[in-house]
């Protein structure tokens, strides 16, 4: 069984609002969570997060103690450690080596960053995640040249350089070791070689292959990899949620411009188009869609039974609306960029919608 131990105590804050992992995701879950939240943790038997006391004062009103509740089942959080250091370390590894040191951990470990996600199983053994760097991925790396590169023979990691492009095969912040010992030792030895050289996690998997024969496979992730570790990186990445507020009348389902009243709810027939629209942005799942409605909540039954038979897709219905201006009051932070709130007005039954909502980000 393996620890998974994720050093988040570096002193560098480059966003206003704290350090990135300390962040709320767009889902309202806090960064360090999304971090892990893809890693299947079947075969993890404890998980040790390292940070801060600073940071936790300062951006966490002192507790940290509940951040990680929500992935596990009550009776298995007991897996969780936190280990609150007084002063930043000079590097990750040597902040894993005070985890490894505080709690005796013995045994496989994973080192997981904790400014990225991306989905993987974590088992026992040698091995460095990472990515092919192609045209279709590179967009979503940040200030790619700080990254570490592997060259592989298959899937044998024969090379590994901090900091320069070796090969288009770039590291994605998860590394596992067969030996927490094993790792401390070369820790000990990397620093002893050159002291005032700042040591990365690769000069490690490094040294484990050049001085003490290990061998190290590369796992290559198969789903998106999500790179927050800049401010720009973490606006970007936000950009792509969106809460979508759409009225019903006159943009989901055809009205008659040639009456006042309301059409009966059995009678309404879907702008296909908007429909469309709307389906398509649902697809990513990175799109809340809330419909508006002037009808009384007491239809609301009749309402989402339409609008299923419609095939429209919603995640809620606010009733009881004024036929007037809507007006959208949201705040915005340093983490989540300004603005928060947009608006635009359509002509009534719209074929078009798609041109009027403002772009968002691929």
């Amino acid at each position: 069984m393996v620890t998974l131990i994720i050093p988040a105590a570096a002193n560098v804050t480059s966003n206003q609002a704290g350090p990135t992992w300390s962040l709320r995701h767009p889902n309202g879950r806090c960064v360090l969570i999304e971090a892990i939240a893809g890693l299947d943790l079947t075969n993890v038997t404890r998980l040790i997060v390292v940070v801060l006391r600073e940071h936790v004062v300062k951006y966490l009103r002192g507790d940290v103690s509940g951040l990680l509740l929500p992935l596990f089942d009550p009776h298995t959080a007991a897996k969780v450690s936190f280990l609150e250091l007084d002063a930043p370390t000079h590097s990750g590894p040597e902040t894993v080596v005070a985890a490894i040191t505080h709690f005796g951990v013995t045994g496989p470990i994973f080192v997981k960053d904790p400014d990225g996600r991306f989905d993987a199983c974590i088992e026992k053994g040698n091995v460095v995640y990472v990515l092919h760097v192609t045209e279709a991925t590179i967009g979503g790396l940040q200030n790619i040249c700080s990254k570490s590169f592997i060259e592989n023979n298959g899937q044998v990691v024969t090379n590994i350089v901090e900091k320069h492009m070796i090969s288009n095969v770039v590291c994605v912040g998860g590394y596992g070791f067969e030996s927490a010992e094993l790792f401390t030792s070369h820790v000990q030895k990397v620093k002893s070689t050159n002291p005032t050289r700042r040591v990365y996690v690769s000069h490690i998997v490094y040294s484990m292959m050049l001085d003490g024969g290990a061998t190290f496979f590369a796992k290559f992730i198969e789903t998106e990899f999500h790179d927050w570790k800049t401010p720009t990186g973490w606006l970007q990445y936000c950009s792509k949620f969106r809460n979508l507020f759409v009225h019903i009348e006159g943009i989901v389902v055809v009205t008659d411009p040639g009456t006042p009243f309301w059409t009966p709810i059995d009678q309404w027939q879907p702008n296909l188009t908007s429909v469309k629209t709307l389906q398509q942005l649902r697809q990513g799942g990175q799109m809340r869609i809330i419909l508006t409605t002037e009808r009384p909540s007491s239809e609301r039954a009749k309402v989402t039974e339409r609008l299923r038979d419609l095939h429209v897709p919603f995640d809620d219905i606010v009733f009881n609306m004024l036929c007037a201006s809507h007006c959208i009051v949201n705040d915005f932070l340093p983490s989540t960029g300004y603005p928060t709130a947009l608006g635009v007005s359509v002509p009534s039954n719209c074929q078009d919608l798609s041109a009027f909502l403002p772009r968002v980000p691929s």
